[in-house]
This record gives structure tokens, sequence and C-alpha cells, in this order.
């Protein structure tokens, strides 16, 4: 017995239902993904799914957008 991923556990949504509980455009969810923060999995037919937590990680993005933060700036 294989140890379970997490993301496995529970409903998963798709793009369009992630981008309107979370406010964000499709474009953004997609920039997300692609910068690492969030790592939907994959059907065979390659559409995303995202978990609860992925929504939840999204959001926080976006609390955290929204106080001025940016995700690209590091300090040195």
């Amino acid at each position: 017995m294989g140890i379970e991923d997490p993301r496995d556990l529970g409903p998963v949504y798709p793009i369009g239902y992630v981008a309107r509980v979370t406010g964000l455009s499709l474009r953004q969810v997609r920039y997300y993904e692609k910068k690492g923060p969030v790592v939907p999995r994959r059907t065979q037919g390659n559409r995303r799914q995202y978990s609860r937590g992925d929504i939840e990680r999204l959001l926080s993005i976006r609390r955290l957008l929204a106080e001025g933060l940016s995700l690209g700036s590091r300090r040195t």
C-alpha cells in the first residue's frame, strides 16, 4: 500500500468554477499554476482538477495581493 496523495481526497473542481469562487480570472489561475503555488491534478484528457486545498491557496494569494504583497518581488 503506497502513500496517498492528499490531493486525491475529496471533491475536485474545474478551472471555471475555481475562477468564479476565487474571483480570479482564468488567466490568473493558470499563471499561479505555472508559477507553482497550485498544482492541480489532471484527467487523462488533460483537464485541470482543483482540490479544496488548491482553492484555499488561491484565496490566500488573492488576499495577500489585496494587502499589497507581490509574488514576484524578492528582497536581498
